[in-house]
């Protein structure tokens, strides 16, 4: 089966867009798009590519640009571009290489994946929008684990993030920024042409989420028409619009250049030595990351001061800490907490038990009976409440002579915390992808559950996968979760999130003063200097500041 190579005017057609008249949509191409006498010539290579890990079965043209001035020698710097490429890229690339305007690229473009159909009679499964228009990582991490490591046999490729650029038009735009953006630690440099930020397949939470997530070290060029389409996802001038809002607010470094077009690639072609001029401009300085921005983010964490590796690298299950020291546990521990008077607190999930282990210098250990324990806070009161894989949670009274007893309920409870003040308890759910939250009452017991705080998913996730939780001195709430650590206030919005440390999700946190730790699925330990100083629930309760309403 023949691989479709898409040029940006059948874009247009598969969006159903107007073609504006070029009358009205004129925009001169510079000698820079044209050939010119005296400048070597790269040269191009075709290839089939077949996916068998990201996207199994498909089948995908690939044309390679090999500068003329490449010396195998030398890492060479690389640009995917989606669709096959287009804007006169190879003519493009020429010149600007020739004039040192731009670093020696070698040209990776790449089609769609199509899986071929099983006769005559049937269609193909077009996987263009699955690809493009998924706000995910998938796609990158198809760059990532198959297409870079591929050329990489025959081409010495840049390993550097700083060298790497990916640009598309259409929904190829947006898959290049959605690539760059979740995975920074692989591409850089973004061009997106008529970029597609709509609700196809769920991308219009860009804009906040530019926003929300720490500043990433990404360089943007987005492009579109006033007149681009407005259908029954969305309007891609709002689409954009909103993005570049988002970027600016974030002090990216970005460009937003406007036409008069509809959806089609005119603009885009003119503008495209500009854009890769911008986005390469300063190399080899690395792309920066904004310290002046206005993101309640950046009032915790910065780039100045990243996450960390932890010097004992050892695998652990479980983290937990007291205002002096930090817990690795390791072997069949799901969950730990630390008490009041010192006491290590355990659950064993497999055993149905929690350890209590007396502080240093004397006492016996006991242990309690609870079906699959998960994780455990325990308050300055010396309560301790418990999830479980069931979704109870239990209450371990201070008490010994009380028995533990459920106290409330939520579908698979996983990460629980008290709040500064000691008067509320959350619990997280791993399948929702809300945060619950129960007033405690005089006698150890819950009421008034709501589920209170909403956190990010994902997309074509269905469970959220929220794990620990801790607390700082304002009242702000963090969540571990694949997404990243969202970092809620107490009214219960995501005000801000921290990338995760690592491409692991990030299951546990603790604190020790100002340093954030996290443990994450593989077993690894980081920590992170913060300006938040963090709240240790066996600790003195605090009163925070009143959240803004």
């Amino acid at each position: 089966m023949r691989t479709l190579a898409l040029s940006l005017l059948t874009l247009a057609a598969l969006c159903s867009a107007p073609v504006a008249s070029l009358a009205q949509n004129v925009y001169p191409l510079t000698p820079d798009s044209q050939p010119q006498d005296g400048v070597p010539k790269g040269r191009t290579e075709n290839s089939k590519f077949v996916s068998t890990k990201w996207f199994p079965g498909t089948e995908r043209s690939m044309r390679l640009y090999i500068p003329a001035q490449y010396d195998p020698k030398k890492p060479a710097c690389v640009l995917v571009m989606q669709d096959g490429g287009g804007f006169r890229d190879t003519t493009v690339l020429d010149n600007l290489i020739a004039k040192g305007e731009i670093p020696v690229t070698i040209g990776i473009f790449i089609t769609p994946g199509v899986v071929p159909p099983p006769n005559d009679k049937a269609l193909p499964r077009y996987n263009r929008s699955y690809e493009y228009d998924s706000p995910t990582d998938r796609y990158a991490r198809f760059l990532i684990d198959e297409v870079l490591p591929e050329v990489g046999k025959k081409y010495n490729l840049s390993k550097d993030p700083n060298d790497h650029a990916i640009a598309g038009g259409s929904s190829g735009g947006i898959a290049a920024f959605t690539a760059a953006f979740f995975r920074p630690d692989a591409f850089r440099r973004v061009i997106s042409f008529i970029g597609s930020y709509t609700d196809l397949r769920g991308a219009t939470n860009y804009g906040a989420l530019v926003r929300k997530f720490e500043p990433k070290p990404i360089r943007v060029f987005q492009q579109d028409g006033k007149n681009d389409q407005d259908i029954y996802s969305g309007s891609w001038p709002i689409g954009n619009t909103d993005l570049a809002a988002g970027l600016k607010f974030g002090r990216y470094e970005t460009v937003m250049v406007w036409g008069e077009g509809s959806h089609d690639g005119v603009q885009a072609t003119a503008v495209f030595p500009d854009a890769l001029r911008f986005i390469w401009k300063g190399w080899p300085a690395p792309v920066g990351v904004a310290t002046d921005t206005p993101q309640p983010i950046t009032k915790i964490v910065t780039a100045a001061d990243p996450w960390q590796l932890s010097a004992d690298t050892t695998p652990i299950t479980s983290l937990a800490s007291d205002a002096t020291k930090l817990w690795r546990l390791s072997g069949p521990i799901s969950g730990a907490a630390t008490g009041p008077d010192g006491r290590l607190f355990t659950a064993l999930e497999a055993n149905g038990r929690v350890l209590i282990e007396p502080a240093a210098g004397g006492g016996k250990k006991t242990e309690v009976k609870i079906p699959a324990p998960r994780q455990i806070v325990v308050g300055k009161n010396g309560n301790a409440y418990v999830t479980s894989a069931a979704g109870s949670i239990w209450l371990i009274p201070a008490d010994t002579k009380l028995k533990p007893k459920v106290v409330g309920t939520v579908p698979d409870a996983s990460g629980i915390t008290l709040v500064p003040d000691q008067t509320l308890l959350m619990v997280s759910s791993a399948t929702e992808r809300y945060i619950h939250a129960f007033v405690i009452q005089p006698d150890g017991t819950l009421a008034h559950q709501q589920p209170y705080h909403e956190v990010y998913v994902n997309h074509g996730e269905t469970k959220s996968n929220a794990g620990g939780m801790v607390t700082d001195t304002n009242g702000w709430l963090y969540v571990a979760s694949p997404f990243g650590i969202q970092v809620l206030d107490q009214a219960g919005r995501v005000n801000g999130i921290i990338v995760n440390p690592s491409t692991e999700p990030t299951t546990q946190l603790a604190w020790s003063g100002s340093t954030l730790y996290a443990l994450t699925q593989d077993g690894k330990v980081y920590l992170r200097k913060t300006k938040a100083t963090g709240v240790q629930p066996s600790a003195e309760p605090i009163k925070p500041p009143a959240p803004r309403l």
